[in-house]
């Protein structure tokens, strides 16, 4: 293996780890949002 693939294996790694970092980070916020909503739809009403 020479060391340009491996600079390139590595950035595909990085890269992957951020995409599932931001996604996980974009569905809890998701969740948050549609808890926190419905906590307030039940408590108007």
């Amino acid at each position: 293996m020479m060391d340009s693939e491996k600079k390139e294996l590595r950035k595909i790694k990085t890269k992957r780890i951020l995409i599932w970092t931001i996604g996980i980070a974009a569905i809890a916020a998701l969740v948050t949002i549609i808890t926190i909503f419905s906590f307030l739809g039940s408590g108007s009403s």
